[in-house]
Parts: C-alpha cells; structure tokens; sequence
C-alpha cells in the first residue's frame, strides 16, 4: 500500500468518526452524508479546476462505490 494510499484509508476512518459525533449531537445521517458528498466534490472541483472532469470522477467514484457491499 502506498502512503497516499494509507493517508487516504486514514482520514477516511477520521471522517467516520466525525459522522458518528454528529450524529450522537443530533445532525441525521442523511445531512451528514449530503455534506461529506458536497465537500468531495467540491475538493476534486479545486483540484481539477474542471467541471466536467469533476463529473468524470463522481461518475468513477459512484461506479466503485456500487461494487462495495453495503454496510448495515
């Protein structure tokens, strides 16, 4: 695993977290997700500096997600 790997694995595991104390606070789940999606694609948009490519990514991301089984 590469450390760009493992710094991804990492703040992905910080950001659970994150959810969990939100919602113990009192934001639903569904709210947290809107905003974590919201602030991805925002982070990619800042990188690329493209729309489209920004499109393109989601695209890859939701087509990977699917492939996952879903947690309960």
């Amino acid at each position: 695993m590469t450390e760009e790997e493992e710094a991804a694995m990492d703040f992905c595991e910080e950001l659970k977290s994150l959810a969990d104390v939100h919602e113990v606070r009192g934001c639903p789940m569904d709210k947290i997700g809107n905003s974590m999606v919201y602030a991805g694609l925002c982070a990619i948009n800042q990188h690329t500096g493209n729309l489209a490519e920004t499109e393109r990514r989601a695209a890859e991301i939701v087509d990977r997600w699917r492939q996952f089984p879903r947690e309960g």
